[in-house]
């Protein structure tokens, strides 16, 4: 309890790397600065309603990082199938009403 106190604490007082602000190009020595960087762009993407980007960034994610988000990349996944089948059916709602509408209008 007191860990998750302290935890919420710091990452109140602390904030992410900025996406604008931080250089595209990294030494390879420095493997944790590139890692902060594609988190808090994916974190910008996720922010932003944008999960095909966001798992594109983790994507980019490599070592011990990319195992740790591996899951919620797989859930994210999943999101994204299920919101194109809804706009898929959403878009083929609006065709069934469309040609029920006009043949309703037709006939009257």
């Amino acid at each position: 309890m007191e860990g998750q106190i302290a935890g919420i604490l710091l990452a109140t007082f602390t904030t992410p790397p900025q996406v604008d602000l931080v250089s595209t190009r990294f030494p390879s020595d420095q493997m944790t600065t590139k890692t902060d960087h594609i988190l808090s762009c994916t974190q910008r993407h996720v922010s932003l309603g944008d999960l095909e980007n966001a798992v594109n960034e983790l994507d980019k994610v490599k070592g011990q990082a990319s195992f740790t988000v591996e899951d919620w990349k797989k859930s994210a996944i999943e999101r994204i199938s299920v919101d194109r089948a809804l706009r898929a059916i959403k878009v083929e709602c609006s065709i069934i009403n469309a040609n029920l509408g006009g043949k309703v209008s037709a006939s009257s």
